[in-house]
């Protein structure tokens, strides 16, 4: 029985994973869609994507932080 409980508590955890990586990234994409980076990148090729990727940095900064306040969990 608990066998059982341990792979749901993983699977569950997987998918709970995969629903916040995919939530921080349509916040990243939200977010850097709101800026024009015409003046700074004139090929369109590196600014969206920077703004995207430290938008879901600080989505995922914020989560451990308060995980970390909640649970006292250690991620050092």
């Amino acid at each position: 029985m608990r066998l059982i409980s341990k792979k749901v508590i993983f699977i569950f955890s997987i998918i709970i994973i995969f629903i916040f990586q995919q939530a921080a990234s349509l916040t990243g994409g939200t977010i850097a869609g709101l800026f024009d980076y015409s003046g700074i990148d004139e090929n369109n090729t590196f600014m969206w994507i920077s703004v995207h990727h430290i938008v879901q940095m600080a989505v995922a900064c914020i989560v451990v932080y308060f995980l970390a306040r909640i649970f006292h969990w250690d991620f050092r």
